[in-house]
């Protein structure tokens, strides 16, 4: 289990490239002692069930109707409490909705040490959204609009006072000086790149065509909003029933940790391919989204990706039988996620005013959309700590040191094909510093900062810090030595790679984690191993008009102070027309960018022909101007 490394992220309570021990003041109370929890509950929806990650919890009708997991969040935590655990009781059921969540705890008994949770998402009939706006073949822009706005008005009518209600409830069961964990859900999305609407298909496999819905930025930043306002809510909750409460209420939010391992769905370089190792830090279940529009198409069982699924690919259908039975599967599934997840044995009554219906498709189906085993190691780490952390605050009391993580992933190692310019990365270091420090410094944890730069070239990238429970305040000397770790660390100046192209990588630093990542993939792969460049150039008496197309140099500035600066260096004053465009991907020759422009007369042969001006541009010095 890797709980134990993922707890330390979190519960460290230093912070800086060198290792920094705090001492606890004088106190009886260890906040990252756990053996005071003997008698403790995990209730809720899906993502406490765990549904998919690991073995299903045990042979009993129950666990298996609710579709409970033996590597759901709580199950881990379990785990790792050990045997000062007299009595747990996991009550969590997939599909369950705030009346059903009611009942749950109804069933519970008195005097719990702890318990946790995480509600809200099928109060908003959110596998609408995922059925409408993703997975169906026929919908419409406006069909899933509706159904956003449909969630959104649940968010802002129903969830808040229907949370505050359960915890009030789960509040009678505790013990005194119990702790009640609610946490977070996750956003799903990077919503900056551009493959997963220019290269996949999304829809339920086969049965993609010309009236499915892409997986715009604009849909994925309306999704990754829904989640953000729902952990809004979810957060005032706690917060007005922490008031009241004669147990400690507090909130977890993990929300911020998949952009800071890119462990979302559609992160730069991601495959199609859920299996793929490029999708290792993967948050949640997704189904594989190569790009194949074959209407009629169906898929059938006996799949690689999961034994039970229907995922297995088939075109060569030929009884009539099989094809039928197959479409009866499909319908099935359609079906299915027209409604929150349900418990197998009988309908949900959900908010949002739908029946949950039955199932009998199998959880390697359901658990699309749901945290992987990584993503429940992920909610159990930040939940465990923000239980020692409500401690700290409660008992008055310091974290005590532990073992500063210093550990750095390089993007590379995980085969993402993007990469930038050595000189286009370091140059933005100190920038991103001098404005993260303070904006890290102004919140509280479980926050992050990002910031974009060479927006729109081959070198744009994105920075991002993400500060954890425990942070004390970063410092610009801190920032730096991080960042400059990431480029110095990843992709070395090596005969694979003379150029020194850096693909960046994530660096987890004590409670900070710092990622810079590449946002361009479709760049020319391997990576260039000299710059390269096709110039061709007219003589229009009093001018020279030149067309040059370029790789490997000029990357960052759109020719600026490359192309156009050296050209006046060159030759001084007169350079006219000019007009530079990065491609969308490069072209038959793996040239990424063109540029046009006039200079004066007779400057051919003593600034372009010899290559002066290009290769004081970074460019090559052997294919001049002709």
């Amino acid at each position: 289990m890797r709980l134990n490394a993922l707890f330390v992220l979190f519960a460290s309570a230093a912070q800086g490239l060198e290792r920094n021990d705090l001492s606890a003041r004088a106190s009886s109370v260890n906040p990252l002692d756990f053996s005071w929890i003997k008698k403790w509950a995990a209730v809720e929806d899906s993502f406490t069930a765990g549904i998919g990650s690991g073995n299903t919890y045990s042979s009993k009708k129950d666990d298996i109707a609710c579709s409970r997991y033996d590597y759901s969040y709580p199950s881990i935590m379990n785990q790792f409490f050990g045997k000062s655990v007299t009595h747990f009781t996991y009550l969590a059921c997939s599909g369950d909705a705030s009346v059903d969540i009611a009942d749950q705890i109804a069933k519970l008994s008195t005097g719990l040490d702890l318990a946790v949770m995480t509600a809200g998402g099928n109060d908003l009939c959110l596998t609408s959204i995922i059925k409408t706006c993703i997975l169906q073949s026929v919908t419409s822009e406006s069909s899933c609009q509706k159904a956003i706005t449909e969630a959104q008005s649940a968010i802002d009518d129903l969830l808040e006072s229907n949370i505050v209600a359960l915890l009030n409830s789960l509040d009678d069961k505790m013990a005194d000086k119990g702790i009640i964990v609610l946490s977070s859900y996750a956003p799903y999305f990077n919503n900056q790149t551009s493959e997963c609407a220019d290269k996949e298909d999304w829809v339920f496999p086969g049965q993609a065509g010309s009236t499915s819905l892409l997986l715009s930025k604009a849909h994925r930043t309306s999704f990754n909003k829904l989640v953000a306002n729902t952990n809004a809510k979810l957060k005032s909750a706690v917060d007005k029933v922490t008031k009241t409460a004669s147990s400690t209420v507090v909130f977890s939010d993990w929300s911020a940790w998949g952009e800071a391992i890119g462990g979302r769905f559609c992160e730069s370089g991601s495959s199609p391919d859920p299996e793929d190792k490029s999708n290792d830090n993967a948050l949640f279940y997704k189904l594989p989204t190569y790009k194949v529009f074959n209407p009629g198409t169906v898929y059938r069982r006996e799949s690689e990706w999961a034994s039970d699924s229907m995922l297995e690919y088939s075109s060569n259908i030929t009884s009539i039988q099989e094809a039928e039975q197959e479409q009866s599967e499909l319908d099935q599934f359609m079906d299915w996620i027209s409604s929150p997840l349900a418990k197998r044995d009988g309908p949900t009554i959900g908010v949002c005013g739908r029946n949950a219906g039955s199932g009998v498709l199998p959880d390697s189906i359901g658990k699309i959309f749901h945290p992987t085993n990584l993503g429940h190691e992920s909610i159990a780490s930040y939940v465990t700590w923000t239980i020692g952390n409500a401690i700290v605050k409660r008992e008055g009391v310091t974290t005590p040191a532990c073992q500063i993580v210093d550990e750095i992933t390089c993007h590379s190692s995980k085969g993402s094909k993007g990469y930038a310019s050595t000189y286009s990365l370091y140059a933005h270091t100190e920038e991103f510093c001098k404005d993260a420090v303070p904006d890290m410094n102004s919140k509280e944890s479980g926050t992050l900062f990002s910031k974009r730069y060479n927006k729109n070239t081959l070198d744009d990238v994105v920075f991002t810090v993400t500060k954890d429970a425990g942070a004390s305040d970063l410092d610009s000397k801190t920032c730096n030595a991080a960042v400059n770790r990431i480029l110095d660390g990843c992709d070395g100046n090596n005969d694979e790679n003379p150029m020194n192209w850096k693909s960046g990588g994530t660096y987890a630093n004590g409670p900070f984690t710092y990622n810079i990542a590449p946002v361009r993939t479709n760049r020319p792969f391997p990576v260039p191993k000299k710059p390269s460049a096709k110039c061709t150039g007219v003589n229009h008496y009093f001018w020279h008009r030149y067309n040059i197309r370029g790789a490997g140099w000029a990357t960052w500035d759109k020719g600026q102070k490359t192309l156009r600066g050296n050209s006046t260096r060159c030759f001084g004053l007169g350079l006219t027309g000019w007009w530079f465009e990065y491609f969308d991907e490069p072209d038959s020759n793996d040239y990424e960018w063109l540029a046009k422009f006039n200079s004066p007369i007779a400057t051919e042969a003593r600034c372009y022909s010899n290559n002066k001006v290009q290769k004081w541009s970074g460019g090559p010095s052997d294919d001049g101007c002709h």
